[in-house]
C-alpha cells in the first residue's frame, strides 16, 4: 500500500483517526500517526472548545456585573466553571447516595467552592489558553503557508 499524500513511497502506518496510508515521513510528523488532515480537524476543534469556554466565562462576567454592578461579583460568576472543572478532577467517581436537602448541601458546598477555587484557576486557566491558542494560530499560519 502508498502513502496517501506520498504516491510514490510505500506506507508504514496508518492515521489513528481515519484510517489514511502514511509513509515513514508522514507518520513522523506527530506524537501518534496522524494524516494532514485529521490533525487540522483536531486543532480547529481545539480552538473552538477554547473559545467557546472563554465566551461563556464572559457571559457569566456579564450576568454577574447585570445581577450586581459590582466588578467583584462579576469576576466570581465568570471563575465558577474553571473552580468546578478543577473540583470535577479531584472528586472521585462515584455516584453518592443522598437525599434531596443532601443534594442541595452538596451543590451549595461545591458552588462555594467552585468560586474559591475559581479564582485561581481562572487567570491559570486563560494563561493557559494563551498559549495555547497562540500556538494553534502558530500552526494554522504554518499550515497554510505549505
Amino acid at each position: 500500500m502508498k502513502c496517501f499524500y506520498h504516491k510514490d513511497r510505500d506506507a508504514v502506518a496508518y492515521c489513528t483517526t481515519c484510517g489514511k496510508a502514511l509513509c515513514k515521513e508522514c507518520a513522523s510528523n506527530f506524537n501518534v500517526p496522524q494524516c494532514m488532515d485529521c490533525f487540522q480537524i483536531e486543532i480547529a476543534d481545539e480552538k473552538k472548545k477554547i473559545i467557546k469556554s472563554i465566551g461563556i466565562s464572559i457571559a457569566l462576567f456579564i450576568v454577574g456585573f447585570i445581577y450586581n454592578g459590582n466588578l467583584l461579583y462579576a469576576f466570581y460568576f465568570a471563575c465558577i466553571p474553571y473552580g468546578w472543572k478543577a473540583l470535577n478532577r479531584i472528586t472521585p467517581n462515584v455516584f453518592l447516595w443522598m437525599s434531596g436537602m443532601g443534594w442541595l448541601v452538596y451543590y451549595l458546598t461545591k458552588l462555594f467552592l467552585a468560586i474559591m477555587i475559581g479564582m485561581f484557576a481562572l487567570p491559570y486557566t486563560l494563561i493557559k489558553y494563551g498559549i495555547q491558542l497562540k500556538k494553534i494560530n502558530r500552526v494554522q499560519s504554518m499550515l497554510q503557508q505549505s
